[in-house]
């Protein structure tokens, strides 16, 4: 009987690691390359008819294989653990019938407990792989195969199907574009890529990502918000839920008896409390030393500042990142009016483990990703609440016998509330981004008591308006420079802490230009390069007091963005340079990825702490626009198709001549007269040309409209008169591959 609860005990455990454990296969493909030969040789044939030219006749046709690239993955395979290890020897060993019935009982209350963990875990795992044929709906993509959903994502997933008729059904009674926005869904991923595959897998494109929230635009496709929404709620479908961007109306909380008590007795003290007030006019702000690069370039375009990626669609309303001051967020109050609003402030509030003053303002019920946030924040307030249940004490109350050790400085923005953790701030003369211009501070102590701040000195007032309060204190920058305030404890202790602030000249301006102006804006080769020139501005022009910036390349690969570091196998930025590696595609290719639709995107962040995200689109000052947010990876020009012959001679061409030419170039040399013939101009991009005597021999690039090399780009010359001159080409996909050649105008 032992052996059969054991034998039973052991299937219980392997079933167990069935379910928590999925080994993938992946069969790799091989993929193969066709190469094109181009190196069939022309002769000059000079003509007046550029059509003569561009035809297929007396040509022979070179077929050309498509070059086909067959996407694979790595096979990868787990080991499974040893389980059939099992020493049997005390199953030989005489047992009494006394001792093996209540190993039996006891055995069987083993296994029934293991069978109904086995059942909780199964129940989540059934919900999902029940219907593994389940179809998805029309236009939408699915995850890749092998997917497996996330712990949270699983969860989700089962909260929506075990509660369809609390999400969908209320759904289906909703207006789009009035209770939800259009061709709007929401996603929680943990990082930008994820919210890419997702967002590829519902055949839309992400909008916006912030703190953990994705918003996927889906007006592209044919998929609707109903589409991608009821995909929640079949089971079967390997598909990460998302939701409606819901649209809410945040409600203020009805005021309790005890908080409006609490208020009462605040005023009361705050009356009877000796109240010091200092108030300075604000002069002008100042403007700072000009920057020296002020002459203005041509192609120089403003550059479009957001405090990140995607504000320009972002959905996210005032958010403001106070990243790069050294603060942390103790209190937050719902203020947005959409599902990924509300979503970034929750998310918000659960990492900082902050208090979320107004969790039941809003009615959630309809939202299963919603639902699983407030159910975390929930779980953070109460955490927060001060409890002597057993040993464990809350922070309030962890303060041994409840002694004053420090005074801290906190202040509100947006309804969230900050500590900060080192006592200082940085400011501007204006507010740009993530930098205040004006700021309220309260000195407090850890036990909650309040405090009084020391007069400040005249040098203050010089660069900062300064309004006392209480235990307020609010502060203006009107110039650069650095101030002090100190505040002190009110209950005797004589505990204090100095507020440092730093106010500089923010940036609020960026123009930047193509250091090269004829380059491509949309493509670039793999070896190439693009400088981007920048100028950075205060107000009004000035010389900000930070104007450094940090640049970045991200890459994609059909529309999925890479990770940071294989990115820079592709390409890298510094200093305004964008680099792509050589061997970039040689890498893609090798790793499994396809080369087919490969783009560079570079941005580059200022680092005075506005938080701005530049991704190079704006308009210059003759109202051109300047796009270089999205740069398609082209392979480089075969040097052999894109340069004139070396040799001691020129070459030679009649006037009246006026046409375009494809074929090898023929250097006819000047005492020998020995023929070179090599090379030829034939580009797949338009090229950069230049003749040093355009009145003796003009050039131009031109591409072929119909013929063998349709399409591809070649040399036009127009032989005006008698004479010599220089040819010069150039490539403009940022290799800048150079070659010239000497020409001589003959009667």
């Amino acid at each position: 009987m032992f052996q059969k609860k054991f034998k039973q005990f052991l299937a219980a455990t392997l079933s167990a690691a069935m379910v928590i454990g999925q080994v993938q296969y992946v069969q790799a493909a091989e993929m193969n390359e066709d190469t094109i030969d181009v190196s069939e040789d022309f002769d000059l044939v000079p003509t007046e008819d550029v059509s003569e030219l561009t035809s297929d006749e007396d040509l022979d046709i070179i077929e050309v294989d498509e070059e086909i690239i067959d996407d694979s993955e790595n096979a990868v395979e787990f080991d499974g653990e040893d389980t059939d290890n099992v020493d049997d020897a005390s199953l030989d060993e005489p047992v009494e019938e006394a001792d093996l019935e209540e190993e039996a009982d006891l055995e069987e209350e083993v296994v029934l407990e293991e069978e109904s963990t086995l059942g909780e875990e199964a129940e989540l795992e059934e919900a999902v792989t029940e219907d593994v044929d389940a179809e998805l709906p029309e236009g939408i993509v699915g995850m890749a195969e092998g997917y497996e959903l996330t712990a949270s994502e699983l969860s989700i997933k089962v909260d929506s199907i075990n509660d369809k008729a609390t999400y969908y059904d209320t759904f289906v009674t909703l207006e789009e574009g009035k209770d939800y926005a259009e061709n709007e869904v929401v996603f929680l991923a943990k990082t930008a890529e994820h919210a890419e595959e997702v967002a590829a897998a519902y055949a839309g494109e992400v909008k916006s990502f912030e703190n953990g929230v994705a918003v996927i635009d889906l007006s592209g496709s044919e998929v609707t918000v109903a589409d991608a929404y009821s995909c929640a709620f079949v089971e079967g479908l390997n598909l990460p839920v998302v939701t409606p961007n819901y649209f809410f109306e945040t409600l203020e909380e009805t005021q309790t008896e005890e908080a409006a008590f609490e208020s009462e007795e605040d005023e009361t003290e705050e009356a009877a409390e000796e109240v010091t007030e200092d108030v300075v006019a604000a002069p002008a702000v100042e403007i700072t030393e000009a920057s020296e690069d002020t002459e203005l370039s041509e192609g120089m375009a403003y550059a479009v500042l957001e405090t990140n990626e995607f504000e320009e669609n972002s959905d996210v309303e005032e958010y403001v990142d106070f990243e790069s001051q050294e603060v942390e967020v103790t209190e937050v109050r719902i203020t947005g009016n959409t599902s990924a609003s509300v979503m970034v402030q929750l998310i918000v509030a659960i990492e900082g483990n902050a208090k979320v003053t107004n969790l039941n303002s809003v009615e959630f019920a309809m939202d299963p990703q919603l639902n699983s946030l407030v159910n975390r924040a929930k779980s953070v307030a109460y955490a927060s609440v001060a409890s002597t249940e057993g040993d464990q004490l809350s922070n309030v109350t962890a303060n041994a016998n409840n002694k004053l050790k420090k005074v801290n400085f906190v202040f509100s923005q947006n309804g969230n509330t900050y500590r900060l953790l080192k006592n200082n701030f940085t400011m501007g003369t204006v507010q740009s981004g993530a930098i205040m211009r004006s700021m309220t501070f309260t000195a407090v102590t850890d036990l909650g008591g309040s405090c009084t701040w020391k007069q400040p000195g005249a040098s203050v007032y010089k660069k900062a308006n300064i309004s006392i309060k209480g235990s307020s204190v609010t502060i203006t920058g009107i110039k650069t420079g650095t101030i002090k305030l100190t505040a002190m404890a009110n209950d005797g202790s004589k505990k204090k802490a100095t507020l440092t602030i730093k106010i500089i000249n923010p940036v609020t301006t960026v123009k930047f230009a193509k250091a090269d102006v004829n380059q491509f804006e949309t493509r670039i080769a793999n070896g190439g390069k693009l400088k981007i020139k920048t100028w950075v501005y205060g107000e009004g022009m000035s010389k900000p007091t930070k104007k450094a910036l940090k640049w970045g390349v991200d890459v994609k690969v059909n529309g999925t963005l890479l990770a940071p570091k294989y990115a820079k196998k592709v390409a890298t930025a510094s200093g305004g340079k964008i680099s792509v590696k050589s061997g970039a595609f040689s890498w893609l290719s090798k790793n499994g990825y396809s080369t087919s639709n490969v783009t560079i995107h570079p941005y580059a962040k200022t680092t005075d702490g506005t938080g701005y995200t530049l991704t190079f689109n704006g308009t210059d000052e003759n109202g051109n626009r300047v796009n270089l947010t999205s740069l398609t990876l082209v392979r480089k020009q075969a040097k052999s198709n894109f340069s004139y012959p070396s040799g001691g001679g020129s070459f030679e061409i009649s006037v009246g001549q006026n046409f375009a030419y494809y074929g090898s170039y023929q250097i006819i040399e000047k005492y020998s007269r020995r023929v070179i013939s090599s090379t030829k101009i034939i580009s797949d991009y338009p090229f950069e040309i230049k003749s040093s005597k355009p009145y003796i021999l003009d050039a131009t690039c031109v591409r072929l409209t119909s013929g063998t090399y349709a399409g591809k780009y070649v040399v036009n010359y127009n032989a005006k008169s008698k004479g010599t001159c220089k040819i010069s080409i150039r490539s403009l996909d940022g290799t800048n591959m150079k070659s010239s050649s000497s020409w001589v105008v003959t009667r």
